[in-house]
This record gives C-alpha cells, structure tokens and sequence, in this order.
C-alpha cells in the first residue's frame, strides 16, 4: 500500500508526529551536543586555572631556595673581593642561618674551586683536620638538619667536581639549575636540590646549592579534588612523578599512570615546558579522563617541572547527561501530547468527510433518501451543505445529478420512470423542442419537480455532449415535427 493510499487521517497525523518527532530529536541532538562541549570547555577552564594557581604555588615555594642560594652566592662572590678577611668558621654560619631560615629547607653546600674561597687550602690541608684531607682542603660543606641539630661534613671526599651533578650542571650551563627529586636515606623523604653558580669577574669558581624537601607538595596534592572526584599530581622534568595521591607511586615513571598511547607525547611536552590538554584512559582504573599538564617553569632554570590535573569523564559530563536525561523526557512528553492532539484534529476533520464520502455512495447507488447529519461553519461544514441538496426533500437536483443521470447504462439499477422520461428528453437539442408544438407541450407538461430542480439552460451546461451507450433518437417517436407552428388558441384547444 502507497502512502497515496493510506487513510486521510494517517496522512495528516502521521505526517505531522513525523516532521514534530525529527524536529525534537534534532533539536534535542544539537542541544545535548552543546552542552557536552560546554561541560568540555568549562572543565577545561577549571582544570588550566586550578593548575596554574597550584603551579604558582609550587614554584613559590622552589623559589624561595633559588633566592637564597643567589643571595648566599651573591655574599660569598662580595667576600671574594677581600680574601685576606674571609673566615671559614664565618662561612659555616651563614650556610646554617640559611638553612634555619626556612622549615622547607633541609640543607646547604657551598662547594668551591681549589684555592677558589679564600686561597687558603694548604694551610688547612697542613692541619691534618680529616675535615680537610681532600681535594687539597678545599672548602665543600654541607651543612644540615641532624637528629641532635646542625651537621656537617665536607663533600670533597667524593670528588663532586666530577661526580656530583648538582655541581657539574651549574658549572657547565653558568645558570641555576634544578635537579630531579630524590630520597635521602638520611632524611627519610624525597627532596631536590637548586644550585646556582658562585664567580669570580665572571669566571666561575663554586656554587651554593639548597635542598629543599617534597612533603608539602604531597600534602597539597592529597588534598586537591577537581570537581570533586579529580587528583592532582606534580612530575618533575625528567617525567618522575614528585608528588602523588597514591605516595607508593612517589619516584616513579610518570608514564606509569598514563596511557601508552599519550605518555611518549605527554612526556616530551613537559620536558619542553609545554602545556598538554587532553582526554586520555588511565591504564590503573581503565577510567577515561580529562589530563591538563601546565609547565611550572622556574626562574633562570631550563628544567621545568609541571602539574597535572586529570578530572574522570564521567563528572564533566554528569550535568550534560542529565540534561539528556530531562530532554529525552521533555520530548516524549510533548510527543505524546503531539500525537493526542493530531488524533484529537485528524478525527474532527476526518470524521465528517467519511460521513460525507458514505452518504455520496449512497446517493450514487440510488438512494435519493439518504440523509447527511453534519452541522459545522468550516469548510468542511460548507462540502456538507453542498451535498445535502442531493436529497429529495431539498426539492433541488444538483447538477452532479443531473450528470450522473447522463451516464447510466443498462448495465446499472433502472431509473425511475419519471427520470427515464426526463433523462431522455433532456438529451434533445432544444431547437427541435421549439419548431415542435407536440415537443414543446410535453416539455411543459414534465414533473413540475423536475422542471424546478433544473431548468433547462442548465440541463446544457451539465449534460456533456456525448451520446450514451444506448443511441437515442434526435426526437422522441410519438413527438415528430408536424412543420407547422401552431397558434396559442390551436394549443390552448389541443
């Protein structure tokens, strides 16, 4: 079956719950589709934002070591300049108001050239001072928080100038330099170390360097929730993962907790101080998750550490899910109240023109009789109205009737009488009927009823000119032209 053959009322309410079901699905497609790359957006937003604060806050802190080892440094290059004054036992207490200064600060070393500090190594070296049998007793110590307080011990013993890189990096660059974090056995946590140049007219003959512990970024991490169910975590240049929500991880690859897909990529990207944004699955939780990585650069250093924020997928899209949620039930509603109306409207319309299509069949096989109980002012009103003048009691014969009066064969239900007769006069051309007295007395002489439900230059109009099936004589038999044109008394007599 076509559509063309479907039921006026499954045309028109089909037609319609189809065009209003599409617009709601689309309407509700690109809506939820906004509103998943707003929620994308915004998390985006909080999570750059709550990175850069917290990466702030961090470097705030490492700062604060490069600071003072450039002042410390600033102060042994100003003692340089009078050799002849400079006291080691002097040098010693600096480094250890320093590293007091500070509860981040764990410790210090102020490690120089041969002869660089005070030209005085052979001297000491002389002492037989275990402090001083290395490297000629060149001043390298490195002062500390012990268990019973301050420590000391002098670095030369291991040879730094060729096997420590906190000095060769320094030395090397002639800049500040970050190292990767490490765990001391002696303090029993992780820490790194900043280390700045000491020169001498631009010639470099030692460094300051402070180490600084980790705890506090691994406090602040532990505490930091994006969007209620995210972590936050701290790599260092090299991709070791300084601080951790899971501390067992703490020292470990970075590319640990990311996707081997985006590891390779979001390690080189924190090497290069880049920033990195993108939804990954972590391999630990198999739980997809929005990472955003912004680089905590470090002033004069070019080894930048980064922090990281990863939010679950799931929490960025809570609030457009639920707007799914609502719109999906939105659009079932009002597609319900769609459907109830068009039914409710296809049925007003629908009903009276079935009323109507059942009373045409019934004039059309006959029946003269039938009655069509429709009362309205639309159009539909006005098609019912139109056909009730078919009915007999109307006292009128529409000029359909008339029509389907011409075509009736011998095929068809037999005409009554009075329509026979009527039906095959009204097949003659008028111009006999006139020059005929006889035809034109028995034209007058037809029902009165037909003569008033259809008068004859209407009967033309109607009546196509075709012949019927069944040929009918120019003139009726009884009815010949006598040639002569009687007088109104000659007819009134007859």
């Amino acid at each position: 079956m076509t559509f063309k053959d479907l039921s006026l009322k499954y045309k028109i309410g089909g037609s319609i719950c189809l065009a209003v079901t599409i617009i709601l699905v689309v309407y509700t497609f690109v809506i939820v589709s906004k509103t998943r790359e707003i929620s994308v957006h915004d998390a985006e937003q909080i999570a750059i934002e709550m990175a850069n604060r917290y990466g702030n806050e961090v470097k705030g802190s490492m700062e604060k070591a490069l600071d003072a080892s450039l002042s410390t440094g600033a102060a042994f290059e100003a003692m340089i300049k009078n050799r002849e004054i400079i006291d080691r036992k002097i040098v010693d207490e600096i480094q250890q108001a320093v590293v007091l200064s500070d509860d981040t600060f764990y410790g210090i070393q102020s490690c120089f050239e041969p002869n660089a500090l005070d030209g005085r190594d052979a001297e000491f070296h002389a002492t037989g001072d275990p402090m001083w049998e290395h490297m000629g007793g060149a001043y390298g110590n490195y002062w500390w928080r012990g268990t019973g307080g301050m420590e000391v011990v002098n670095l030369t013993k291991y040879d730094y100038p060729n096997t420590r890189d906190w000095y060769k990096a320094p030395r090397d660059k002639n800049a500040p330099n970050l190292t990767e974090p490490y765990y001391t056995e002696v303090a029993k946590t992780n820490m790194a170390t900043i280390a700045v140049p000491v020169r001498e007219n631009g010639k470099f003959i030692g460094i300051v360097g402070i180490d600084f512990t980790l705890d506090a970024f691994q406090d602040m991490v532990k505490d930091l929730k994006p969007m209620g169910t995210g972590r936050a975590l701290i790599v260092s240049n090299k991709g070791v993962l300084v601080a951790h929500p899971d501390s067992n991880l703490m020292n470990k690859p970075v590319a640990d907790v990311l996707s081997p897909e985006l590891s390779g990529t979001i390690v080189n990207a924190i090497e290069r101080g880049e920033s990195f944004v993108g939804f990954m699955e972590s391999p630990r939780t198999g739980q997809s998750n929005l990472i955003v990585f912004e680089p905590i650069k470090i002033r004069g250093t070019d080894t930048p550490w980064s922090i990281g924020i990863a939010i679950p997928s799931a929490t960025i899209y809570e609030v457009a899910d639920d707007f799914l949620y609502l719109s999906v039930l939105l659009t079932v509603l009002a597609l319900a109240i769609v459907i109830v109306v068009v039914v409710l409207v296809a049925r007003a319309i629908t009903g009276p023109m079935v009323k109507s299509v059942a009373f045409a069949k019934e004039i059309a096989s006959g029946n003269l009789s039938a009655e069509l109980d429709i009362h309205q002012k639309d159009e539909v009103g006005v098609m019912a109205s139109t056909l009730r003048k078919w009915e007999p009691s109307s006292g009128r014969l529409s000029v359909m009737s008339a029509t389907s009066l011409t075509a009736w064969h011998p095929g068809r239900p037999r005409l009554p009488r009075h329509h026979r007769r009527f039906r095959r006069e009204a097949l003659n051309r008028p111009r006999p009927l006139r020059k005929c007295p006889q035809a034109w007395k028995r034209w007058h002489q037809t029902s009165a009823r037909m003569r008033k439900t259809l008068p004859r230059h209407r009967v033309w109009q109607a009546v196509p000119q075709v012949r019927p099936r069944t040929a009918v004589p120019p003139y009726p038999k009884r009815l010949k032209p006598c040639g002569k044109s009687p007088t109104r008394s000659a007819l009134s007599r007859k």
